[in-house]
């Protein structure tokens, strides 16, 4: 149990802010799995649906419920997997009779790395030393 006031109401604002997080949580993973289902059933609403779950995934990052880069990835991630079922959507009508996976193959990529050795086509300009000039000595006489 917290001792001192501060520890006590830091307990208490902690509580409040898990179940604000809960609550963002989960309304973004329900959006998410009805858009989901969406696309499993071939809808077409899919399209329209996928607005709503950006809004959502936006709102919880800005909120800084999420990672502001893990939003980036699942709105990729949701986006990729509409755009598959658009081109199968629009393949399937194109071509009704045709199977979709004869007719659509990706170009491979070759996995070689690119050299990271830059090429630089002017040289380095240098600059020349300073030189610091001495004062002359000043010699003093006894006399």
């Amino acid at each position: 149990m917290a001792n001192t006031k501060s520890a006590k109401k830091a307990i208490k604002v902690s509580e409040r802010n898990r179940k604000r997080n809960v609550h963002f949580k989960s309304k973004l993973k329900t959006t998410i799995k009805n858009f989901l289902t969406l696309l499993e059933t071939k809808d077409q609403s899919a399209t329209s649906a996928i607005r709503l779950v950006i809004k959502t995934i936006d709102q919880t990052a800005a909120k800084k419920i999420i990672n502001k880069s893990k939003a980036s990835r699942m709105k990729s991630n949701l986006m990729k997997k509409l755009n598959v079922f658009v081109s199968t959507d629009s393949a399937n009508k194109a071509t009704p009779n045709a199977s979709t996976t004869e007719t659509e193959s990706k170009p491979t990529k070759s996995k070689t790395p690119k050299s990271k050795v830059k090429s630089d086509s002017k040289p380095k300009k240098t600059t020349p030393k300073k030189t610091v000039k001495k004062a002359p000595k000043v010699e003093s006489s006894d006399s």
